[in-house]
């Protein structure tokens, strides 16, 4: 296979910052490669810095609540109730949760208020 490179396809990353300054500028055949501390890698939202936004999983999980709350008012057999959990519920927490940083105490408290 003889590939070629496109620099318009690649970018360079890194979690320590003296690397990172030295990752700026970097150029293959002139062409520049952009420095992401961030990006959509075959669709997973990947954060290169180390550093996850707190606000986000919070939020997330704030949503899954409430969707949770509502599952287990609604009048019907625990049954169809799981699966609208399953369905709705888990698709909330875990959609681009891939860095997410969930403790056991936020999966317990979702598991409870579903049970409820």
């Amino acid at each position: 296979m003889r590939m070629i490179l496109a620099p318009q396809k690649c970018w360079v990353w890194s979690s320590e910052p003296k690397q990172r300054d030295a990752l700026l500028g970097i150029e293959i055949e002139g062409n520049g490669v952009p420095y992401l501390s961030n990006a959509k890698d075959l669709g997973a939202g990947m954060i290169y810095h180390g550093r996850h936004s707190q606000i986000v999983t919070d939020k997330r999980i704030a949503s899954a609540l409430h969707s949770a709350r509502a599952i287990a008012a609604l009048p019907i057999f625990a049954s169809a109730r799981l699966l609208l959990f399953r369905a709705i519920v888990n698709s909330k927490l875990l959609y681009g949760a891939e860095l997410a940083l969930f403790t056991q105490a936020h999966i317990d408290k979702i598991q409870i208020c579903a049970l409820d």
